[in-house]
C-alpha cells in the first residue's frame, strides 16, 4: 500500500454540531491502529458518509 485516500461527505445534518468530522476521523484512527483496514465509515446517525480507498 502506497496510499490511503479518505472521502468524508459532510452534507447532512450529524455535521452540523461541528463535532461529526472529528469523531468519524477518530474512529477511522482507533481502526487503523488496532490493525483494520476500513473501507467505510458511518456518522453518528448511521450514515455512511466516509470511503476509504486503498492503493
Amino acid at each position: 500500500m502506497n496510499k490511503v485516500i479518505i472521502e468524508i461527505e459532510t452534507r447532512n445534518a450529524a455535521f452540523e454540531d461541528g463535532y461529526e468530522l472529528s469523531r468519524v476521523l477518530r474512529s477511522l484512527a482507533d481502526k487503523f491502529e488496532n490493525g483494520d483496514s476500513p473501507a467505510s465509515e458511518r456518522d453518528i446517525s448511521g450514515n455512511k458518509v466516509a470511503k476509504i480507498i486503498y492503493e
